[in-house]
């Protein structure tokens, strides 16, 4: 006091506002954390500073405010922080401590390489031809019907066989019956005179019973 004029001085109250950053992105593993984030200061609602943050020497990131008023208009003052959004995370705020949340990027499986085409075998291995399940035995003494026919050695029933130019006649010789010759042609005329038999049987019966 100086006289009649009184002075009275009051030094308004200040506070400092600290806070940590923490990254949740397994060790920077997509390498997408940046260099720096930015934090701005909020009283009762309205931003009044901002902070550029960056790790210190030790790799923490820290930040803060000093000497911001505690009071407005007799009130305490309620400070918040936010965050510049960082591409690719997900911020947490916790008072005034801010957490950054990035899940890595699982890299997709490379596509696999088309198979080369499958080249033909130059030399393939022979096949052996299907097996006949049901074969059938060649005849193992087959008769030769030319041999059997152009021979000159089969006597025709009731002719004489001519003689070649250089053969002899023989005087002697007859007339050849159906009974004389070998025995398939014995056989042959046996077999034809029973089947006319049969058949004059068959007939004979048969006009029978008609009448």
């Amino acid at each position: 006091m100086s006289g009649y004029n009184v002075t009275n001085t009051h030094t308004p109250a200040v506070i400092t506002i600290n806070g940590t950053k923490t990254w949740d992105d397994q060790n920077n593993k997509d390498g997408s954390r940046p260099a720096n984030i930015t934090v701005n200061l909020l009283a009762n609602g309205d931003p009044v500073r901002s902070v550029t943050v960056a790790p210190g020497e030790d790799g923490s990131w820290t930040y803060e405010f000093k000497d911001v008023p505690k009071y407005a208009a007799g009130e305490e003052i309620v400070y918040t922080v936010t965050e510049a959004a960082v591409p690719g995370y997900e911020p947490t705020i916790n008072g005034f401590d801010i957490t950054n949340s990035h899940t890595p990027v699982t890299p997709a499986d490379p596509p696999r390489p088309p198979k080369p085409p499958v080249e033909p075998d130059p030399d393939p291995d022979p096949v052996d031809p299907p097996v006949d399940p049901n074969p059938v035995d060649p005849d193992p003494d087959p008769i030769d019907e030319a041999e059997e026919i152009e021979g000159d050695d089969v006597p025709l029933s009731g002719y004489e066989v001519e003689p070649e130019e250089d053969e002899e006649i023989d005087e002697e010789a007859t007339p050849l019956s159906p009974f004389t010759g070998d025995d398939r042609h014995t056989n042959a005329w046996a077999g034809i005179s029973l089947a006319s038999l049969v058949g004059i049987t068959l007939l004979a019966r048969r006009r029978k019973e008609e009448e």
